[in-house]
Protein backbone atom coordinates (compact mmCIF):
# COMPACT_ATOMS: atom_id res chain seq x y z
CA UNK A 1 0.00 0.00 0.00
CA UNK A 2 1.39 3.62 -1.09
CA UNK A 3 2.11 5.21 2.40
CA UNK A 4 0.21 8.63 2.83
CA UNK A 5 1.81 11.46 4.26
CA UNK A 6 0.20 14.67 5.70
CA UNK A 7 3.94 16.02 5.65
CA UNK A 8 4.27 19.24 3.15
CA UNK A 9 4.65 17.52 -0.06
CA UNK A 10 6.63 18.49 -2.73
CA UNK A 11 6.33 20.85 -5.66
CA UNK A 12 5.69 18.29 -8.85
CA UNK A 13 3.09 19.72 -11.02
CA UNK A 14 -0.28 17.43 -10.81
CA UNK A 15 -2.82 17.58 -13.69
CA UNK A 16 -6.34 19.35 -12.87
CA UNK A 17 -7.99 16.18 -13.48
CA UNK A 18 -5.84 14.60 -10.42
CA UNK A 19 -6.90 17.73 -8.00
CA UNK A 20 -10.23 17.33 -9.19
CA UNK A 21 -10.46 13.53 -8.53
CA UNK A 22 -9.01 14.05 -4.71
CA UNK A 23 -11.38 17.42 -4.05
CA UNK A 24 -14.49 15.59 -5.11
CA UNK A 25 -13.43 12.65 -3.13
CA UNK A 26 -12.79 14.97 -0.20
CA UNK A 27 -16.23 17.03 -0.59
CA UNK A 28 -17.84 13.52 -0.47
CA UNK A 29 -15.93 12.45 3.07
CA UNK A 30 -17.17 15.52 4.31
CA UNK A 31 -21.23 15.46 3.57
CA UNK A 32 -21.06 12.21 4.91
CA UNK A 33 -19.62 12.95 7.76
CA UNK A 34 -21.47 16.28 8.01
CA UNK A 35 -24.67 14.31 7.66
CA UNK A 36 -24.43 11.56 10.30
CA UNK A 37 -23.05 14.88 12.90
CA UNK A 38 -26.26 16.72 11.69
CA UNK A 39 -28.23 13.18 12.30
CA UNK A 40 -27.02 12.32 15.17
CA UNK A 41 -26.73 15.64 17.42
CA UNK A 42 -30.91 15.97 15.93
CA UNK A 43 -32.16 12.16 17.07
CA UNK A 44 -29.80 10.30 19.08
CA UNK A 45 -31.73 12.13 21.86
CA UNK A 46 -34.50 10.09 20.42
CA UNK A 47 -33.07 6.39 20.98
CA UNK A 48 -31.80 7.34 24.52
CA UNK A 49 -35.05 8.32 26.08
CA UNK A 50 -36.96 5.48 24.37
CA UNK A 51 -40.02 5.78 27.08
CA UNK A 52 -40.60 9.32 26.11
CA UNK A 53 -42.52 10.43 23.23
CA UNK A 54 -40.30 13.13 21.76
CA UNK A 55 -41.00 14.19 18.38
CA UNK A 56 -38.20 14.44 15.73
CA UNK A 57 -37.52 18.03 15.24
CA UNK A 58 -36.44 18.02 11.83
CA UNK A 59 -36.21 22.06 11.14
CA UNK A 60 -33.33 21.85 13.46
CA UNK A 61 -31.90 18.62 11.30
CA UNK A 62 -32.05 19.96 8.07
CA UNK A 63 -30.73 24.04 9.73
CA UNK A 64 -27.87 21.94 11.35
CA UNK A 65 -27.43 19.51 8.15
CA UNK A 66 -27.34 22.90 5.70
CA UNK A 67 -24.39 24.48 8.00
CA UNK A 68 -22.67 21.28 9.24
CA UNK A 69 -22.30 19.31 5.95
CA UNK A 70 -22.19 21.98 3.75
CA UNK A 71 -19.69 23.19 5.88
CA UNK A 72 -17.65 20.09 5.85
CA UNK A 73 -18.29 19.57 2.50
CA UNK A 74 -16.38 22.89 1.12
CA UNK A 75 -13.70 21.95 3.73
CA UNK A 76 -12.98 18.03 2.21
CA UNK A 77 -13.33 20.05 -1.07
CA UNK A 78 -10.41 22.64 -0.49
CA UNK A 79 -8.55 20.58 1.78
CA UNK A 80 -8.34 17.76 -0.78
CA UNK A 81 -8.17 19.90 -3.91
CA UNK A 82 -3.74 21.32 -3.12
CA UNK A 83 -1.31 18.55 -3.53
CA UNK A 84 0.59 20.60 -0.65
CA UNK A 85 -0.61 19.41 3.28
CA UNK A 86 -0.57 23.05 4.62
CA UNK A 87 -2.03 24.52 1.64
CA UNK A 88 -5.12 22.08 2.27
CA UNK A 89 -4.85 22.30 5.71
CA UNK A 90 -5.00 25.82 6.42
CA UNK A 91 -7.60 26.60 2.92
CA UNK A 92 -9.74 24.10 4.45
CA UNK A 93 -9.54 25.08 8.42
CA UNK A 94 -10.40 28.78 6.82
CA UNK A 95 -13.46 27.36 4.89
CA UNK A 96 -14.72 25.70 8.17
CA UNK A 97 -14.31 28.26 10.55
CA UNK A 98 -15.77 31.10 8.01
CA UNK A 99 -18.73 28.68 7.78
CA UNK A 100 -19.29 28.47 12.10
CA UNK A 101 -18.61 31.74 12.08
CA UNK A 102 -21.56 32.67 9.11
CA UNK A 103 -23.87 30.03 10.96
CA UNK A 104 -23.53 31.72 14.47
CA UNK A 105 -24.12 35.07 13.47
CA UNK A 106 -27.00 33.57 11.52
CA UNK A 107 -28.57 32.24 14.31
CA UNK A 108 -27.64 35.61 16.56
CA UNK A 109 -30.89 37.02 17.79
CA UNK A 110 -32.68 40.21 15.61
CA UNK A 111 -30.08 43.59 16.60
CA UNK A 112 -27.62 41.48 18.34
CA UNK A 113 -23.98 41.45 16.67
CA UNK A 114 -21.45 38.50 17.32
CA UNK A 115 -19.05 39.85 14.60
CA UNK A 116 -16.95 41.41 17.61
CA UNK A 117 -16.58 38.35 19.91
CA UNK A 118 -16.02 35.85 16.91
CA UNK A 119 -13.15 38.08 15.66
CA UNK A 120 -11.19 37.32 19.18
CA UNK A 121 -11.55 33.75 18.81
CA UNK A 122 -11.03 33.67 15.28
CA UNK A 123 -7.35 32.23 15.66
CA UNK A 124 -8.22 29.66 18.44
CA UNK A 125 -11.13 27.94 16.32
CA UNK A 126 -8.79 27.98 13.28
CA UNK A 127 -6.58 26.20 15.25
CA UNK A 128 -9.54 23.71 16.14
CA UNK A 129 -10.47 23.11 12.52
CA UNK A 130 -7.23 22.12 11.09
CA UNK A 131 -7.96 18.91 12.83
CA UNK A 132 -11.26 17.94 10.58
CA UNK A 133 -9.17 19.54 7.28
CA UNK A 134 -6.43 17.86 7.71
CA UNK A 135 -8.19 14.43 8.64
CA UNK A 136 -10.84 14.93 5.47
CA UNK A 137 -7.77 15.48 2.98
CA UNK A 138 -6.32 12.04 4.42
CA UNK A 139 -9.10 10.41 3.96
CA UNK A 140 -9.72 11.77 0.46
CA UNK A 141 -6.11 10.87 -0.27
CA UNK A 142 -6.49 7.41 1.12
CA UNK A 143 -9.31 6.60 -1.00
CA UNK A 144 -7.91 7.64 -4.29
CA UNK A 145 -4.68 5.20 -3.62
CA UNK A 146 -6.84 2.53 -2.67
CA UNK A 147 -8.89 3.13 -6.10
CA UNK A 148 -5.80 1.66 -7.74
CA UNK A 149 -5.60 -1.59 -5.62
CA UNK A 150 -6.65 -4.60 -6.53
CA UNK A 151 -8.44 -5.31 -3.07
CA UNK A 152 -10.33 -1.88 -2.47
CA UNK A 153 -13.93 -2.59 -2.09
CA UNK A 154 -13.74 -3.33 1.98
CA UNK A 155 -10.98 -0.49 2.78
CA UNK A 156 -13.42 1.82 1.07
CA UNK A 157 -16.47 0.41 3.22
CA UNK A 158 -14.30 0.91 6.23
CA UNK A 159 -12.91 4.22 5.69
CA UNK A 160 -17.15 5.00 5.24
CA UNK A 161 -17.97 3.34 8.27
CA UNK A 162 -14.74 5.48 9.72
CA UNK A 163 -16.53 8.65 8.52
CA UNK A 164 -19.79 7.89 10.17
CA UNK A 165 -18.82 7.06 13.10
CA UNK A 166 -16.80 9.91 13.90
CA UNK A 167 -19.34 12.48 12.54
CA UNK A 168 -21.89 10.42 15.20
CA UNK A 169 -19.50 10.59 17.82
CA UNK A 170 -18.77 14.47 16.90
CA UNK A 171 -22.75 14.83 17.26
CA UNK A 172 -23.67 13.42 20.38
CA UNK A 173 -21.47 16.08 21.94
CA UNK A 174 -24.65 18.32 20.25
CA UNK A 175 -26.65 16.21 22.26
CA UNK A 176 -29.65 19.09 23.87
CA UNK A 177 -28.94 19.92 27.64
CA UNK A 178 -30.17 17.61 30.03
CA UNK A 179 -32.42 20.29 31.36
CA UNK A 180 -34.43 20.06 28.53
CA UNK A 181 -35.19 16.54 28.65
CA UNK A 182 -36.00 16.88 32.27
CA UNK A 183 -38.28 19.63 31.25
CA UNK A 184 -39.99 17.41 29.02
CA UNK A 185 -39.93 14.16 31.34
CA UNK A 186 -41.93 16.67 34.09
CA UNK A 187 -44.25 17.99 31.54
CA UNK A 188 -45.13 14.47 30.79
CA UNK A 189 -44.82 13.02 33.51
CA UNK A 190 -47.94 16.10 34.37
CA UNK A 191 -50.02 14.88 32.03
CA UNK A 192 -49.89 11.14 32.79
CA UNK A 193 -50.93 11.88 36.54
CA UNK A 194 -54.73 10.99 36.96
CA UNK A 195 -54.19 12.91 40.09
CA UNK A 196 -55.35 16.66 40.66
CA UNK A 197 -53.78 18.65 37.73
CA UNK A 198 -51.39 21.81 38.12
CA UNK A 199 -52.96 24.99 38.61
CA UNK A 200 -51.61 26.21 35.09
CA UNK A 201 -53.84 23.62 33.58
CA UNK A 202 -56.95 25.60 35.23
CA UNK A 203 -57.55 28.30 32.39
CA UNK A 204 -57.42 25.44 29.92
CA UNK A 205 -60.32 22.95 30.07
CA UNK A 206 -60.33 21.78 26.67
CA UNK A 207 -57.22 19.86 28.07
CA UNK A 208 -59.13 17.49 30.10
CA UNK A 209 -60.76 16.37 26.49
CA UNK A 210 -56.83 15.36 24.76
CA UNK A 211 -56.92 12.63 27.86
CA UNK A 212 -56.16 9.49 26.62
CA UNK A 213 -54.99 10.32 23.13
CA UNK A 214 -51.18 10.40 21.48
CA UNK A 215 -48.94 12.90 21.67
CA UNK A 216 -45.26 13.93 20.80
CA UNK A 217 -43.38 16.05 23.20
CA UNK A 218 -40.75 19.01 21.77
CA UNK A 219 -38.77 21.68 23.60
CA UNK A 220 -36.73 25.18 23.19
CA UNK A 221 -34.69 26.88 25.42
CA UNK A 222 -36.92 29.77 27.16
CA UNK A 223 -36.60 33.45 25.97
CA UNK A 224 -37.40 34.27 28.93
CA UNK A 225 -35.27 32.62 31.48
CA UNK A 226 -31.74 30.67 31.51
CA UNK A 227 -33.35 27.63 33.43
CA UNK A 228 -36.94 27.85 31.44
CA UNK A 229 -37.58 25.56 28.76
CA UNK A 230 -40.54 25.79 26.58
CA UNK A 231 -42.62 22.34 25.90
CA UNK A 232 -44.99 21.67 22.94
CA UNK A 233 -47.00 19.11 23.39
CA UNK A 234 -48.57 18.07 19.96
CA UNK A 235 -51.26 15.62 20.09
CA UNK A 236 -52.25 13.14 17.15
CA UNK A 237 -55.75 15.71 16.80
CA UNK A 238 -53.67 18.69 16.22
CA UNK A 239 -54.04 19.97 19.47
CA UNK A 240 -51.02 21.66 20.88
CA UNK A 241 -50.19 22.67 24.34
CA UNK A 242 -47.44 24.90 25.00
CA UNK A 243 -46.11 25.02 28.36
CA UNK A 244 -43.10 27.37 29.65
CA UNK A 245 -41.13 24.43 32.58
CA UNK A 246 -38.90 26.88 34.76
CA UNK A 247 -36.20 24.11 36.57
CA UNK A 248 -33.98 25.98 39.15
CA UNK A 249 -31.14 23.51 40.67
CA UNK A 250 -31.91 21.57 43.65
CA UNK A 251 -35.39 22.51 43.25
CA UNK A 252 -38.41 20.30 41.82
CA UNK A 253 -39.24 21.74 38.55
CA UNK A 254 -42.71 23.60 37.76
CA UNK A 255 -44.95 24.56 35.01
CA UNK A 256 -44.76 28.97 34.72
CA UNK A 257 -47.47 29.04 32.24
CA UNK A 258 -49.35 27.06 29.72
CA UNK A 259 -51.44 27.66 26.59
CA UNK A 260 -53.06 26.11 24.41
CA UNK A 261 -54.36 25.98 20.65
CA UNK A 262 -57.24 23.45 19.72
Amino acid sequence: MKKITLLPGDERSESLAVKNRRALTGAYYGLLGGSALAACSTFLVLFLNPLLPLGPDWPLFWLRWGWIAGGLTVTGLLSAWWHESWRGGFSGALALTLCIQASLQAQAAPGESKIAALLIIILPMLAICLAPALGLRWLARWHVDLLQQPSRSWRIVLLTGLTLALGCIAGAFLRPPSIHIDAAQFVHQTLQDPGEPPRAFDRIPSLADQRGLAYQLYYAPSSRSTVGVVVRVVYANGYVLTCETVLYPGTPPRLEDCQAQP
